[in-house]
């Protein structure tokens, strides 16, 4: 497992996770990131906006994977 910071540079904010040896975050954490990177109702930022240090994208259910 290995820590990630993730950032949201349109809030300035950030979230460090632990991530699996899988690479596939739970459900629960993705919508935690996703809360903490953004946590406004109604935003249309992308909570995964701007530059990060590893590749991630969204899976079928809704969690994140991190390369």
């Amino acid at each position: 497992m290995k820590k990630v910071t993730l950032r949201n540079r349109f809030h300035a904010t950030e979230v460090t996770v632990v991530v699996p040896l899988d690479g596939i975050l739970s459900r629960r954490t993705s919508a935690r990131v996703r809360r903490e990177l953004c946590g406004v109702d109604g935003c249309d930022c992308e909570p995964l906006n701007g530059h990060q240090a590893v590749r991630i994208h969204e899976d079928n259910d809704g969690c994140y994977v991190i390369n």
